[in-house]
């Protein structure tokens, strides 16, 4: 409604805006929400196991969306964030933040010793595994701990879906499927895509069980259930993220293509890519 309109509400949310910034205050309606507790893992007794979600006044969200564009821009301007600043920074993500980390990796292959200092104490645990940003990696860089990890929680949501949703047909359960279910499996899928094949029989098993709820395609083989619903199996769409994200490093920030360090190669979540 607001964005119909946007003609009328300009110019007052733009007083409103702008005697805040002068006053530094904001409407005391501005100030409140409705924050709804998510379960996250364990018992629903446990404060701790609920994620907060603050639904927000549209008005309120956008003037943070302003006020963070214009200090966004100020910083880049005056060249107040380094390069190796990965959250809030357009073009780069968790996946970019833990590409950077790749520099760790290749000491390691170079048998070069390597400390990793966290100065997050909660992060820290005698574990000969890892967790950063939501990845498991282990000593030896092996990603079936995280694959298994990633299958499991959308399998939990598929179940939710299973008990909780009664329709069957495919405009009911694809767009769940693909909103709540398919992320867990492609999150910085490029960094820790599986190297084996048990690991990628472990995640396609899940979008395979996803397809089976669609009323009418149960007796079909999955690659044709895949072709029914217009999707690729997460193999393929893994291979698809890879190229991807080798185009977006080989283009650089000056948007073109580049060469680097990486003497014609581009790592990628499958393997290696040469560029000849």
């Amino acid at each position: 409604m607001l964005r119909e309109l946007a003609h009328v509400t300009a110019k007052p949310f733009s007083i409103i805006f702008e005697r805040s910034w002068h006053l530094g205050e904001v409407p005391d309606d501005w100030k409140k929400a409705n924050v709804t507790p998510i379960l996250k893992m364990g018992k629903k007794e446990g404060s701790g196991n609920h994620r907060l979600v603050s639904l927000a006044l549209i008005p309120r969200k956008v003037m943070e969306k302003i006020l963070q564009k214009s200090i966004s821009k100020h910083m880049k301007d005056k060249k107040g964030m380094g390069s190796s600043q990965q959250g809030f920074i357009k073009g780069k993500s968790c996946l970019t933040s833990l590409i950077a980390y790749n520099e760790v990796t290749s000491l390691m292959n170079e048998r070069i010793a390597v400390d990793v200092v966290h100065l997050n104490f909660n992060q820290v645990s005698c574990s000969p595994e890892e967790k950063d940003l939501g990845v498991l990696i282990d000593e030896k860089l092996n990603m079936s701990r995280q694959c298994a990890l990633a299958a499991q929680k959308p399998n939990r949501v598929l179940g939710c879906i299973k008990r909780g949703v009664t329709s069957r047909s495919r405009e009911g359960i694809l767009p769940l499927y693909s909103a709540l279910v398919r992320p867990h499996l492609e999150y910085c899928v490029q960094l820790w895509g599986p190297q084996y094949r048990r690991d990628m029989d472990l995640l396609e098993r899940v979008q395979r069980r996803a397809t089976k709820l669609i009323r009418g395609l149960e007796h079909l083989s999955y690659e044709d259930r895949l072709r029914q619903l217009g999707l690729f199996s997460l193999e393929k769409r893994r291979l698809w993220g890879d190229l991807i994200v080798a185009f977006q490093y080989l283009k650089g920030p000056t948007g073109k293509l580049v060469r680097d360090c990486l003497s014609g190669s581009v790592v990628t979540g499958q393997g290696v890519m040469g560029l000849s």
